[in-house]
């Protein structure tokens, strides 16, 4: 039996960014190859949803080896991406007093 999702990830654009990259660098310390969140699509502190997105460049450092001709994205850069916008979502609740 499939698990029923938290959000349905056809239900954003990954075009329509909420929060742009700059206004996290104001927050997360990552740059260059270590950025790995291009922008956050939703941010509801009252209803704990933060909404990510990451776009893949041909050229990012581990697209030739990873699974050649099929860019997937490696696990562990995904954890990375979800904890940058963990990282994110934490310092704004704070900042709001939103618990």
């Amino acid at each position: 039996m499939p698990i029923e999702p938290i959000i349905d990830p056809t239900a954003w654009d990954p075009d329509r960014i909420e929060i742009p990259l700059a206004e996290i660098r104001l927050i997360n310390q990552q740059r260059g190859t270590f950025e790995h969140l291009d922008g956050i699509l939703r941010l509801d502190l009252e209803k704990k949803i933060a909404v990510g997105v990451r776009h893949i460049r041909k050229d990012a450092f581990w697209v030739p080896d990873h699974v050649p001709g099929r860019h997937l994205l490696p696990g562990v850069l995904m954890l990375e991406a979800l904890a940058q916008l963990w990282s994110y979502y934490y310092h704004r609740a704070w900042q709001e007093g939103v618990g």
